[in-house]
């Protein structure tokens, strides 16, 4: 190998630095980094984060586009598995990060500068999360942090983080598979937006109507039982219900369980009435909790590009 990794305890990340320049020939070269990972358990104290994050963000060599990512056990573990067929593991993991807009599973890789003004916006975030396979290293789910102290919360699930975003409208694409009937198609994304409409009538219970716009192609088809194929407007409407289930789950764990808008609601409700905004902001996720309280819709209008033969137009 052309790398080791090297292992150092201080009270500061700064005196971790120095205490390593006494392990190695070589001086560290800090615009180099490519990611930092937590170690989930780590994360679960209050401030922890930001404290940490100090150091990097403070120091003018270094750079603001390091990615940020959460373990699922030792954050030393996911440095020693093998990086094949790259030569670093950090720069394995970097590049791992890059498939995310292809795969829903996945959260978008977060950079140091964009945890940083979250955190003092004091706004709630999520991070990626690694864990170790039979395999190697996975990349799937993601980390849910508190904005009141930046403190780890709990973890998504893929599937939850497939819903997280499909509801924040990120570029990331993905897939559904339906099986109805004895039958089942795979809808390959290529984008999708979102629309959000809300009503504040009532300031501490405002409702939400999040639309969904996928755009995506039939990928692929298995026509079991009768053999004949659905129509495109039932296919429609089975990606949507689908979708929406998907959607409507996170929103449920979100405000059920980590009572925690990383949903961006919140962000909506600041930029089209500041003024109410601000006599409910601290009670938001936190305190009285309006976010857990508020009514939540999703619709999902599903685009069918290039169906083919497989798929009859119309129809039932």
């Amino acid at each position: 190998d052309n790398y080791i990794n090297i292992n150092a305890t201080a009270d500061s990340v700064f005196a971790q630095i120095r205490e390593i320049s006494k392990k190695i020939s070589r001086s560290l070269f800090f615009p180099h980094i490519k990611v930092i990972i937590f170690s989930k358990d780590l994360l679960k104290q209050q401030n922890l984060l930001e404290q940490t994050l100090d150091v990097f963000l403070r120091d003018h060599e270094m750079r603001r586009n390091i990615r940020i990512f959460v373990s699922k056990g030792r954050a030393e573990k996911v440095l020693q598995q093998s990086s094949k067929p790259e030569n670093l593991p950090a720069k394995y993991i970097d590049l791992l990060a890059d498939h995310a807009e292809a795969n829903a599973f996945m959260l978008e890789a977060v950079r140091i500068g964009e945890v940083q003004e979250t955190i003092t916006a004091k706004r709630s975030f999520v991070l990626p999360i690694l864990q170790l396979t039979k395999q190697g290293v996975k990349m799937e789910g993601a980390a849910v942090f508190k904005g009141k102290d930046n403190k780890l919360i709990g973890l998504l699930t893929g599937k939850d983080t497939q819903g997280l975003n499909y509801i924040i409208g990120k570029k990331s694409s993905g897939f559904v598979t339906i099986r109805k009937e004895k039958k089942a198609f795979t809808y390959e994304i290529h984008k999708i937006r979102r629309k959000i409409h809300a009503s504040f009538t009532e300031l501490r219970h405002p409702k939400f109507t999040v639309d969904i716009y996928p755009e995506g192609v039939l990928a692929e088809a298995y026509l079991g039982g009768d053999g004949k194929p659905w129509s495109e407007k039932k296919m429609k409407t089975y990606i949507s219900k689908e979708m929406e289930s998907i959607a409507m789950r996170t929103i449920k764990k979100m405000q059920k369980d980590f009572k925690t808008d990383v949903l961006e609601l919140g962000d909506y409700y600041k930029r089209h009435k500041y003024k109410e905004w601000k006599k409910i902001e601290k009670n938001w996720d936190r305190g009285e909790n309006y976010f857990s309280k508020s009514e939540i819709v999703v619709r999902v209008h599903p685009v069918v590009e290039h169906s083919g033969s497989l798929v009859p137009k119309g129809g039932q």
